[in-house]
């Protein structure tokens, strides 16, 4: 695989093209749910699975597909879901609270693009918004980058690196201002279980319920971003940061010790 690194990379690459080139074309003529669904499947994974077989690569080793030893480690995939999501909506609030106007007006203005899509959510079924925005979405994405990406960057780079390099894309290729770390750092920690479970599950169940509870909740409460909203500082936000953190770590520390990662080949 190491042999193949760059022409793998720029397979990734001419797949992410079609897939962007596709989304605003397919816009043109049909809504944004069914557009994102269509391309993310056809246009970027299915690019990306091609690819992978026209240079040999094992299906099952470059995408993760392997079970989880027990039911037990569900259950650390679910408390991890609910502490990530916590811990990146904290850091938002955070980053809005410390922000300059001039500077939080200019990311919220970036990052609209992302809250101007959940909007929709009050005019469509929300059974398509969660299909296109849920699970499309982490199934996809969760095969491209802690699969193919990662693993190729892990052939490369070695696992640490590996692992920062692909959060590092996959929080560029999301065009959110706003949600650059937080991203960065839900990718870095999905990409660690990756590796320490050789799995692609645990990824695809953390990133569908990020997804689909920021949607729900997006659309029950109507709060969308507002740059002259006053973003303030709180114990509250600064105490569920805080206990987010911690038990992020006690939950990746728990998938290092138990699955036995040093022994994964490729």
């Amino acid at each position: 695989m190491k042999n193949k690194f760059w022409l793998a990379l720029a397979c990734f690459i001419v797949s992410y093209i079609i897939y962007t080139l596709s989304l605003q074309i397919f816009q043109f003529y049909l809504n944004i749910y069914i557009s994102i669904i269509i391309s993310q499947l056809a246009f970027f994974l299915f690019p990306v699975v091609f690819s992978s077989h026209l240079l040999s690569f094992n299906f099952k080793s470059v995408f993760r597909i392997n079970t989880l030893k027990n039911f037990h480690s569900y259950t650390y995939i679910f408390v991890l879901f609910l502490s990530l999501f916590i811990l990146t909506h904290s850091i938002i609030n955070i980053q809005l609270s410390l922000l300059s106007e001039t500077v939080k007006y200019v990311i919220i203005e970036f990052s609209k693009k992302t809250d101007y899509i959940l909007k929709e959510l009050s005019q469509n079924n929300i059974a398509i918004a969660i299909l296109s925005l849920g699970v499309v979405p982490a199934f996809a994405e969760e095969l491209i980058f802690r699969g193919f990406l990662q693993k190729i960057f892990e052939n490369k780079f070695g696992a640490h690196l590996g692992i920062v390099y692909t959060s590092i894309i996959f929080s560029l290729l999301h065009f959110n201002l706003l949600n650059l770390f937080p991203l960065f750092l839900m990718s870095l920690v999905i990409g660690k279980i990756a590796f320490y479970t050789n799995s692609i599950y645990p990824g695809i169940i953390i990133h569908f319920l990020i997804n689909t509870t920021t949607i729900i909740s997006k659309s029950i409460s109507g709060k969308f971003l507002d740059a002259n909203q006053n973003y303030q500082l709180s114990v509250e936000i600064i105490l569920l940061f805080i206990f987010s953190l911690l038990f992020t770590v006690i939950v990746i520390k728990y998938f290092k010790r138990y699955y036995d990662y040093s022994n994964i080949k490729f």
